[in-house]
This record gives structure tokens, C-alpha cells and sequence, in this order.
């Protein structure tokens, strides 16, 4: 069977482990996912185009790196952090206008100028004419807004409440006007709202609290990797033709060096002679003693390889593998023709195993 192998080196890497946050751990190995990721951009593909990949490598070391990340708070907080304007309030992105910072870890205020720097003044009093614009609406939801509803509300409640005692038709009658009355205080009401959110919500919401917070990367240094793709023999032609359009793998500034590509033809070690790789390797959990052995250490995760959209959110829903992590895996029995285990004997000094997420 024929596939594409490539071996790859990075001088420093990390996949990310999603379930992480502070201590922003990291794979091994890349997931299936994120080697096919890279091979779709490199191709240009904008759909998904069928294929499996065997991921195996090494690292040189292991190093936990500290780093600032820049986040938004929930709320705008008015005494800490860094006031910013984003172009839209219901998107949070890198590209935002600084306002004006606090100086101190407590006791600003950006609302009276307290211990601030101002980086944009015209912003900054744009942000405080909002302000004092909520506490007009507070006022104003208080007072008038109070005044005219709740007497049209409170008269068709006691209408309400007259309408069981009387007649058929005196009850429909009295019914009516208080249908009338408390239409008439919820088109107050909406009035408001829409008032409220055009004038004060929707502005507010582009002004945001921006704060750096010390976290933590697992990086990898001298990474090695040997993957195998298979797929159709078109793709395996892109993958080729397009080697070179393969920058990183894992963050955007894990660049890569392609070692050496090229098409290889995979058996199924009809001489059942022992297979060992060198590598460590992520074997499909079910092949796992099944098909292929290993003394070393063994971890099970489960990787993503493909993902769909969820149709109301658009979010990204992937797909698991269960897989074994272990070093130095081994194939002593023939392989099924039909099955994701194979061997690749192109170079007689180091032939490896290959199995197929």
C-alpha cells in the first residue's frame, strides 16, 4: 500500500493539551488532528479531504515556560487593568484601542481620573459621557418610567380583579381595558429598552477590561517526527506537490524543517519477523497487544482527528481516537491487508511500524 512519509524537525513545539488552562500542558506527540490541519493548509483544501496519519517521534527535553497572557474580564471594572474600545462588543479580538491603564493594583478610577494614564482622551470622555448616560436611565427607570406604569398596572390589576365579580359582559368589558392598560405601560416599558440599548448597552459593550494574568507553556525542544499519511492516491500527489507550504505544526511560531518526503510502499511483514520502531508512537488502543507490543511505558489518551461544525453556535466538535502512547512498539505477527498496521521497510537500517489513527 502506498503512502507518503515524512520526517520532520522542530527546534521547539507544543500541542496543546485543550483541558489545560494556567499550566498550558502539552502532547507528546501532535494530534491527528493538528498534523492534518497542517496538510489541508499546505493544500489549500477548504473542505475536508479523507485521509489517516501515524504519528511517531521523540523530543530532546521537556521545559515549563512562563509567559503573560493578555484577557478580557467579564464586567468592565472601573479601578484596575487597562480600559480599552473593541470594534464590536460581541466579539472579543486581538484589535482594540487603549483608553487608559490604572497605575495601581487598586484605588483607580477611570471614572474620575483617579491614578489613570490617558491614552485617548476623546475615548476616555466618551466612556464617561456612557456612564453618566446609565445613571440617567437608573433615574429615569425610577422615577418616570415608575410613575407612569405602575398606576396603569396597578389599575389593571384591580379591573382584573372587579372582572370575576361581575357579569358575563361587564367582566369582558373590564377585561378589555385591562388588556388596554397594560399594553399601554409595556410599550413604556419596550420604548425604554429600546432606548436603553441603543443609546447606553450597545456603546458600552465595545468598552472592555483588558488584564494580564502569568501562565505557564510545557514547551518541547528538539522535536523529531515521522509521520505516514494515507489516502487517496490525488491527495497523496498534493501532500507532494505541496511539502514545502508546510510551515509549523502546533502553534504558528513552531516552525518546521521537512527533513525528506516521499512516497513509500508499506507490507504487512509477511516474514512475521520482529518490527521494532525507535520512536514513540500513538497506537489505536483496540491494535494495542492485539497487533502491537511495546515493553515501554504506555499512556492512553484520547486525540481529536476530524471535527464538524454545531449548526446553531458554529462551534467546533471533534471527533476522538482512543490511542496508546508508548516507546518502541513492536509487530512479530503478519498484518491484516484490510487493517491500519503496517510496516515500512524503505530504509533496511531502521524499518518502522506504522499504524494508521
Amino acid at each position: 500500500m502506498k503512502a507518503v512519509r515524512l520526517h520532520v524537525t522542530q527546534p521547539v513545539a507544543h500541542y496543546h493539551r485543550g483541558e489545560s488552562i494556567d499550566n498550558r500542558m502539552t502532547y507528546p506527540l501532535p494530534q491527528p488532528s493538528t498534523v492534518i490541519g497542517a496538510l489541508h493548509a499546505a493544500c489549500g483544501y477548504n473542505s475536508y479531504h479523507p485521509m489517516d496519519v501515524s504519528i511517531q517521534g521523540r523530543f530532546g527535553s521537556l521545559q515549563k515556560e512562563i509567559f503573560t497572557s493578555h484577557c478580557f474580564l467579564n464586567t468592565v471594572m472601573d479601578d484596575r487593568g487597562m480600559l480599552v474600545k473593541v470594534p464590536n462588543g460581541e466579539f472579543l479580538s486581538g484589535q482594540y484601542i487603549p483608553v487608559a491603564k490604572a497605575k495601581k493594583s487598586q484605588g483607580n478610577s477611570f471614572k474620575k481620573g483617579i491614578t489613570i494614564d490617558v491614552l485617548n482622551e476623546e475615548l476616555l470622555e466618551e466612556y464617561r459621557a456612557l456612564l453618566r448616560k446609565k445613571d440617567a436611565f437608573d433615574e429615569e427607570k425610577k422615577g418616570r418610567l415608575a410613575d407612569v406604569c405602575n398606576p396603569l398596572e396597578k389599575e389593571a390589576k384591580e379591573l382584573l380583579v372587579a372582572a370575576k365579580k361581575a357579569g358575563k359582559e361587564e367582566a369582558k368589558a373590564l377585561k378589555e381595558k385591562a388588556k388596554a392598560l397594560k399594553a399601554e405601560a409595556k410599550a413604556y416599558k419596550d420604548e425604554f429598552k429600546d432606548r436603553e440599548e441603543r443609546e447606553y448597552t450597545l456603546p458600552m459593550s465595545c468598552y472592555k477590561d483588558l488584564t494580564t494574568i502569568p501562565q505557564y507553556y510545557e514547551t518541547l525542544y528538539e522535536v523529531e517526527l515521522v509521520i505516514h499519511v494515507r489516502a487517496d492516491e490525488d491527495i497523496l500527489r498534493d501532500i507532494m506537490e505541496h511539502i514545502d507550504n508546510v510551515s509549523c505544526i502546533g502553534r504558528s511560531e513552531d516552525f518546521v524543517t521537512i527533513e525528506d518526503c516521499r512516497m513509500v510502499e508499506l507490507s504487512i511483514n509477511e516474514t512475521e519477523k520482529e518490527i521494532q520502531s525507535p520512536y514513540t508512537m500513538y497506537v489505536y488502543s483496540p491494535d494495542f497487544d492485539e497487533i502491537i507490543k511495546a515493553t515501554g511505558y504506555r499512556t492512553k489518551y484520547y486525540v481529536s482527528k476530524v471535527y464538524h461544525l454545531e449548526e446553531k453556535t458554529g462551534k467546533r466538535i471533534f471527533s476522538k481516537v482512543p490511542v496508546i502512547l508508548t516507546s518502541s512498539p513492536s509487530v512479530d505477527v503478519e498484518c491484516d491487508e484490510d487493517g491500519r498496521t503496517f510496516i515500512d521497510v524503505t530504509e533496511a537500517d531502521t524499518p518502522l511500524v506504522v499504524n494508521f489513527l
